[in-house]
């Protein structure tokens, strides 16, 4: 499976073709003392001490553990495998854990140690543990030679691992964290699993196992166990289309659009995108499936509030429009092609457990049915695009019997939170696992894939405060009732380009002056933020939309 890629030139077929590259691109010794954490009955305490060198993340205060497993829980005298896990202490250490299960499948828990992250976990109170999920990082990591070629890596995987590569399973890695909790929790301090994602997943396969073990269990991004991952188009266009809300609400994006609703402007350039000769920039514009692909990536990369200039600029198709456009698909493209980078996400582990966990009840792909269901919307799932869920069922070459959905009847509190634009796991999907778990859920109209962390980003709301107020009302005591009035008004799209952040990212992509929704005489032209008025929170900004950007594209290679 190949890249779209940019090609150079004035005259180049619209770079906006490179920028869907996101969309369709493949799937793509620690060693001391711990006086703290008190030995189990049968396992002796996990040994803390310095951690790998090349581990991703803050480095002040943490710690690593470094151990041995089973492969397969059911073998415990078979073969074993080395699972690390890292901890930062809390300034009051032994007050609680807090145990934080990474997505994709692939994730390798860097996420949770990055500078802009791990701080708004670590403000709970408790200590954070972050366990790197078996078959990545530092944990008995998936590899192959075949990187580009899914069947020949299953194949060199199987040479090597044989039926073992079964045990690379959320069913063994909620063993692990329920293995780990018992060798690291101190007497009668408190616990608390926190899933995201696929980590939502793993967080369910551990209450499967342990659904005593912890005091509460928060769930964000929430995908259940039993939902068809490759079904998720449909509700994902579904949240993508209410980014349109604010802009009908808000004067200055309605009135852009004159008397065209801003959805039926959406349709109206998706509808000429396969015609070259009706299409913006002509056999230099980008397709209906380009467009698609990009306007989700945006939507998955915390950039909601460009859809509506971008779709502008693609219906009206000025000359300035024109230039504008091109500038726009340089800047995707270039934020968009970072590479996948194993010390963050492992694609031979996320492609392994997609086809042999997340979709072992499939035999074969319903390609047909499902690129029928995709037609006639505009968003597409951020998961992955709809050609690579086949792509992985149709090459990778070995799959195991599906595991239980079933949870046990009686589970410890459970908190979820899930974004109204989240739509790599879309909030239908937790309102329907909820009652299943007498969960509270709580969700947040605008807020992206991951609550906390798309809300403290400088490109959205740069607060977390509101979510982060109802994960400490929960850790401080899992049975209260969870005040989520906040939620609402967290964050709104800026889709009028009025804040000091949207007016600079929109000069830094469309070009020096340019405005978030485009300039002609009846359009909104707010102050304008030039380069040589850069500051360090504008370009700090700019980095993180950089970088959000890139994990999207990351995503979008494979959930």
């Amino acid at each position: 499976m190949g890249v779209r890629t940019l090609k150079g030139g004035a005259g180049a077929s619209w770079a906006l073709g490179a920028a869907g590259l996101a969309c369709l691109s493949a799937l793509s010794a620690c060693s001391g003392d711990d006086e703290h954490a008190g030995p189990t009955k049968t396992e002796p305490a996990l040994t803390f001490g310095d951690c790998p060198s090349d581990l991703p993340g803050s480095t002040q205060g943490r710690q690593c553990a470094v151990t041995q497993v089973p492969l397969r829980w059911d073998e415990p005298d078979g073969k074993t495998i080395e699972l690390l896990v890292a901890r930062y202490r809390s300034s009051t250490p032994n007050k609680g854990q807090l145990w934080m299960l990474d997505g994709g499948p692939g994730g390798t828990g860097a996420v949770y140690m990055l500078d802009q992250v791990l701080p708004l976990y670590a403000s709970l109170g408790l200590d954070v543990y972050v366990p790197q999920h078996r078959g990545t990082g530092h944990s008995t990591p998936l590899d192959c030679d075949a990187k580009e070629d899914l069947h020949a890596c299953g194949e060199e995987l199987l040479g090597v691992w044989g039926d073992g590569l079964q045990g690379f399973h959320s069913v063994e890695a909620a063993h692990d964290v329920g293995h780990l909790i018992e060798r690291s929790r101190p007497s009668g301090a408190p616990v608390f699993v926190f899933g995201l994602s696929y980590g939502s997943y793993w967080a369910q396969r551990y209450m499967q196992a342990f659904p005593a073990q912890a005091e509460g269990v928060i769930l964000e991004g929430v995908f259940p166990l039993y939902q068809p991952l490759w079904e998720g188009d449909v509700p994902s266009d579904a949240a993508a289309r209410s980014l349109f809300v604010p802009c009908r609400e808000n004067s200055d994006c309605a009135a852009a659009f004159g008397s065209e609703d801003p959805e039926d402007a959406t349709r109206a350039v998706l509808a000429q995108a396969d015609d070259a000769s009706a299409r913006c920039l002509g056999d230099d514009g980008a397709d209906r499936i380009t467009l698609e692909g990009v306007f989700s990536l945006l939507i998955v990369g915390e950039g909601a509030q460009f859809v509506p200039g971008l779709v502008r600029r693609l219906r009206r198709c000025s000359a300035q429009d024109q230039k504008e456009l091109v500038a726009f698909a340089y800047f995707i493209a270039s934020a968009a092609s970072a590479e996948v980078d194993p010390a963050i996400d492992n694609g031979v582990l996320g492609s392994h457990v997609l086809r042999t966990d997340l979709m072992a009840s499939l035999t074969t792909f319903p390609l047909a049915e499902r690129l029928a269901a995709r037609e006639p919307l505009l968003f597409w799932s951020g998961a992955a695009p709809t050609e690579e869920f086949d792509a992985v069922v149709e090459a990778w070459p070995v799959n195991y019997p599906p595991a239980s959905t079933e949870l046990p009847a009686s589970l410890p509190p459970v908190l979820m939170l899930n974004g109204g634009l989240d739509i790599q796991t879309p909030s239908v999907w937790a309102e329907g696992l909820a009652p299943k778990l007498g969960a509270t859920l709580v969700e947040f109209p605008y807020a992206g894939h991951g609550v906390d962390i798309s809300l403290s980003s400088p490109v959205t709301a740069n607060d977390a405060s509101c979510s982060l107020g109802m994960l400490q009302s929960f850790v401080d005591d899992p049975h209260a009732a969870i005040d989520g009035s906040c939620a609402a008004t967290a964050y709104t799209p800026d889709v009028a380009g009025t804040t000091e952040v949207s007016q600079y990212l929109a000069s830094a992509i469309y070009g020096d002056g340019a405005t978030l929704l485009g300039d002609d005489g009846s359009a909104p032209q707010p102050r304008r933020i030039y380069p040589q008025s850069r500051n360090e929170t504008l370009a700090a900004a700019e980095t993180a939309f950089r970088q959000r950007l890139a994990r999207a594209a990351r995503d979008l290679r494979g959930y």
